[in-house]
C-alpha cells in the first residue's frame, strides 16, 4: 500500500505544470532506483524537457491551441542553442537532397533517404527539399511529419548498421510509408512547446528527440550541412541531455 501511494505521489509530480516549479528546482534526473521502481509499478512517466507545455485535447486542437495549422507547409528551423553544445548548427533548416543529386551517403535504401541540417545559402539548402506538412493522428496527440516533395514521413529507424549513430542517438530519414517494414508507430511524433515559443519533437516509438550535431565527424555531411538524428533525453549513468538541445522553430511557408 504504501508502495502505491508513493508511486502515485511521484506519478503527480511528473506531471505538475512547469509554471509551479522553477527549472532550477527540478531535480536534472530522478535517481535510477526510483525510476526503477516506477517503471516496474506499470506507471509511465514522460521525461519531457523542463519548462515545457504538452498538448491539450487531441492532436489537431493543439496544434490550433498554438497556432499551427495542420495540412499546411512548415519549415523547420533548429534554434540557435544558448552553448556550442556538441557544436549544434543553431538557424539551420531540415530536408533532405535526392539521392541522384549528392552524396551517395544520403540514400539509405530505395524507399528511404537520410535528412539533414542544411545551412541557408550552402548547396544542401539551395538543392534540399525543406516543406513540411503536419498531419495530427487521429485520437491522438501526435502528428506526423510529411515530406511536401514526395509524401514520405520523417522517421528514424535502427534496422541498417547505417542508421546506428551511437548507443544514444540514430540518424533520421524521410521513408515511404508504403515500403516493406515500414511501421506506422515510427511516423508518429509528440510536441512539447516551451516559453520562448520553439518546439521540441519526440519519436513515440523510440522516445527520443529530433537534434542534429557536428561533434563526430560521421555526424558532417558536408560543408553547411549535417546529418539529424534522434537523441535519447535520459541517460542512466551518464547525464541528461539538456534541454537546449534540438529546439526547432516551425515557419509556416505560405
Amino acid at each position: 500500500r504504501s508502495k502505491s501511494r508513493a508511486v502515485a505521489i511521484l506519478a503527480q509530480a511528473a506531471f505538475r505544470p512547469v509554471v509551479e516549479t522553477p527549472p532550477s528546482a527540478m531535480p536534472s534526473v530522478l535517481p535510477v532506483a526510483v525510476a526503477l521502481s516506477i517503471l516496474s509499478c506499470g506507471v509511465s512517466l514522460d521525461f519531457g524537457p523542463s519548462n515545457s507545455q504538452f498538448m491539450l485535447g487531441d492532436a489537431s486542437q493543439g496544434l490550433a491551441a498554438w497556432g499551427l495549422e495542420a495540412g499546411e507547409s512548415y519549415r523547420l528551423r533548429i534554434a540557435k542553442p544558448t552553448s556550442d553544445y556538441m557544436k549544434q548548427p543553431g538557424g539551420w533548416y531540415l530536408g533532405f537532397v535526392k539521392a541522384d543529386l549528392t552524396e551517395k551517403n544520403d540514400k539509405r535504401d530505395e524507399n528511404s533517404t537520410y535528412v539533414s541540417l542544411m545551412e541557408p545559402g550552402s548547396t544542401a539548402y539551395t538543392l534540399g527539399h525543406k516543406r513540411w506538412i503536419l498531419e495530427p493522428v487521429n485520437g491522438t496527440k501526435y502528428v506526423r511529419i510529411r515530406s511536401m516533395k514526395n509524401g514520405w514521413y520523417l522517421t528514424a529507424q535502427q534496422e541498417l548498421k547505417s542508421d546506428e549513430r551511437d548507443d544514444f542517438s540514430t540518424y533520421s530519414m524521410v521513408m515511404n510509408p508504403d515500403a516493406p517494414g515500414a511501421r506506422p508507430q515510427d511516423f508518429m511524433w509528440m510536441l512539447t512547446k516551451d516559453h520562448w515559443g520553439a518546439y521540441k519533437l519526440r519519436q513515440v516509438s523510440t522516445m527520443r528527440y529530433l537534434t542534429g550535431h557536428r561533434r563526430a565527424s560521421h555526424d558532417i555531411r558536408g560543408n553547411g550541412s549535417t546529418y539529424a538524428m534522434v537523441r535519447q533525453e535520459i541517460h542512466v549513468g551518464k547525464f541528461k541531455v539538456p534541454a537546449k538541445d534540438g529546439r526547432w522553430i516551425l515557419e509556416r511557408v505560405f
